[in-house]
């Protein structure tokens, strides 16, 4: 029985190696997943704020409603967060504002 233990202290070995493995997969997702999220964002951004002020200057909404949600953009933009329910909500009224023109 001199061989039982160096057996399972290599099964040990390579079940903490496994899971070692997947840790580390699973945090690169996360890594390319924030960056890839961030990359979106930055493309969103431009064309949302490019509309926002083409309806403030169609004069389909007031300048406090283009002050708040002007305010709601850049918070969004600094979190670089393309998912903010600001953002899509900006991007929706926007969308709204281009069907009712």
């Amino acid at each position: 029985m001199p061989y039982a233990l160096p057996a399972a202290v290599v099964a040990i070995n390579a079940a903490g190696s496994f899971v070692i493995g997947l840790k580390e997969s699973w945090e690169f997702r996360r890594v390319f997943q924030a960056i890839g999220n961030r990359n979106q964002a930055v493309r969103l951004s431009e064309p949302t704020l490019r509309d926002l002020i083409k309806l403030y200057r169609d004069d389909l909404i007031n300048e406090e409603e283009y002050e708040d949600l002007y305010q709601k953009y850049l918070v969004a933009k600094v979190q670089n967060d393309c998912k903010c329910p600001t953002l899509l909500g900006i991007q929706y009224l926007i969308s709204i504002a281009q069907v009712l023109t």
